[in-house]
């Protein structure tokens, strides 16, 4: 586990809240129901989802699993976690949640799931084939797996106007660290899900648009769970006001009203576990 990942499994509550309030509604929870949109959920189904968060994926699956299925989230984050189970129970099936690192998935049995979900989660993991090995084996046979990675910067002008920004006031070295989130696409998924065994592996880019109501202070709440939050966090006055004035400059077209509006991109890999 790299600082940066030991760093966001000890997020504080204040942190997650900050995620739950602006990232999920704008970001997560969209982008959760485009996944499972995507995907043949059936009644019953026994559903794992890894990297699960505050629950926003798990809770949207549990509704398409129904009330005999089962869903179980995995995170390295206990304040996520925390999150996830201080939650009402959503409609459908049972959701339970467990506090392990990707690989392995500790407490989790072999083939114990009919569809293996990660959303926006894959590039974060120190050991992607670790983690994939992991995948296949809790995956029943003939089960499926569900995988979403953000889309290059250069399809995402929201994310990409934040790390513009970073670099003119940080430098490029600092703005290398922010583009983690963005760092691999589905090829490389697909890739690595072929090398693990899966088969009929598919491959889909998706767009969303996505609004932030409060404009682009709600965007630069991406900076609190990114790679550089210690480096935004320790901004001097007058590094914060050049932040801001780039960041104006880059977004003030897409501000109408307060609401910043703009798509985000992701690449969608769904493949098969024979």
């Amino acid at each position: 586990m790299t600082s940066w990942q030991s760093r966001f499994a000890a997020a504080s509550a204040d942190r997650t809240g900050a995620y739950e309030q602006v990232l999920v509604p704008s970001l997560f929870h969209p982008w959760a129901c485009l996944l499972v949109g995507q995907l043949d959920v059936r009644e019953g189904s026994r559903v794992l989802d890894v990297a699960c968060g505050p629950g926003t994926l798990a809770r949207v699956l549990a509704g398409e699993a129904g009330v005999s299925g089962t869903v179980t989230g995995t995170d390295i984050s206990p304040a996520m976690l925390s999150a996830a189970r201080a939650k009402p129970v959503a409609a459908g099936a049972p959701q339970h949640y467990l506090l392990t690192s990707a690989a392995p998935l500790e407490g989790v049995l072999d083939g114990a799931y009919d569809l293996t979900c990660c959303q926006h989660g894959l590039q974060f993991f120190p050991d992607r084939p670790a983690a994939i090995a992991e995948w296949y084996r809790v995956t029943a046979s003939g089960g499926n797996i569900a995988v979403a990675v953000w889309s290059p910067l250069s399809h995402n002008p929201a994310f990409a106007a934040l790390h513009d920004a970073a670099a003119a006031v940080f430098g490029d070295d600092i703005a290398a660290a922010f583009t983690l989130p963005w760092s691999m696409c589905g090829d490389e998924v697909a890739a690595l899900l072929e090398e693990g065994g899966f088969t009929e592996i598919r491959h889909r880019r998706r767009t969303l648009p996505t609004v932030f109501p409060g404009g682009i202070g709600g965007l630069r709440t991406v900076y609190r769970f990114s790679p550089i939050a210690g480096d935004i966090q320790s901004l001097t006055s007058n590094a914060e006001k050049a932040l801001t004035r780039e960041l104006t400059s880059r977004l003030e077209p897409f501000v109408h009203n307060g609401v910043l509006s703009m798509p985000t991109r992701a690449d969608l890999v769904t493949a098969r576990r024979p």
